[in-house]
């Protein structure tokens, strides 16, 4: 056995052994190192140098630890499974606690909220730009119900509609525009049969699914003289 980690000499007074079982002493020190060079005090009745006992302690220590890291080590190993549903569990707990923090402190400090979102899309405007512009590519039928949606807002009109709502409308139509018959399934515009601005509605039932050129071409006409300039109505 190695000399302890940070061994200092003892330098106290001389007692000999006799001495301290005489005066009932624990322990006694005779100034003469161990067989291990250790010049420390020694416990009686086991004669002991006091520095190798706590130097056996270290060592036994680090074993007992060793064996306890290796035996963790395997019963994750082991029961991987059953970790990761408990970890997901836990994710589910503290992501809904999250969130109704986050909802409870922008409500009381709607400022900081609000100059706290600028900053961070202010600072991540290109990465937010691109994933949502990838979102609108992978999702066109959200994303025009959710433009819809904001200009429904913006002109105070009623009714709502959602992704399977245009779904459901363009495969009535057999994805053809509702004004020139071209196909459309590959690239199409939500028109506002009424338009918005004159008073038409959100609702599925003012919507049908166009070509680009027929709605822009149409803008906010109304739909009987707009039928009319394409020739679909005398």
């Amino acid at each position: 056995m190695a000399k302890a980690a940070g061994y200092v000499p003892y330098t106290g007074p001389i007692v000999t052994r006799d001495e301290a079982r005489a005066a009932g002493l624990p322990r006694y020190f005779t100034g003469e190192p161990c067989k291990r060079g250790h010049i420390a005090e020694r416990i009686l009745p086991k004669l002991m140098c006091l520095a190798c006992k706590n130097a056996a302690s270290r060592d036994a220590y680090r074993a007992n630890l060793e064996k306890e890291l290796a035996r963790r080590a395997l019963w994750k190993k082991q029961n991987r499974a059953r970790i990761n549903e408990r970890q997901r569990e836990r994710r589910k707990v503290t992501r809904q606690r999250d969130k109704e923090w986050r909802i409870a402190w922008n409500k009381k400090n709607p400022e900081r909220q609000i100059a706290a979102s600028a900053r961070f899309y202010a600072k991540n405007a290109e990465v937010r730009r691109a994933k949502s512009l990838e979102w609108h590519y992978a999702n066109p039928e959200k994303a025009s119900a959710q433009r819809s949606r904001r200009r429904a807002r913006k002109l105070s009109a009623e009714g709502t509609h959602t992704a399977e709502d245009i779904q459901r409308i363009g495969d009535a139509q057999k994805w053809k525009c509702h004004w020139c018959g071209k196909p459309t399934k590959r690239k199409y515009h939500v028109d506002h049969i009424v338009p918005l601005s004159k008073g038409g509605s959100n609702w599925p039932s003012n919507l049908a699914i166009t070509c680009g050129y027929c709605n822009l071409s149409k803008h906010d006409s109304d739909p009987v003289s707009y039928a009319r300039r394409v020739g679909l109505l005398i």
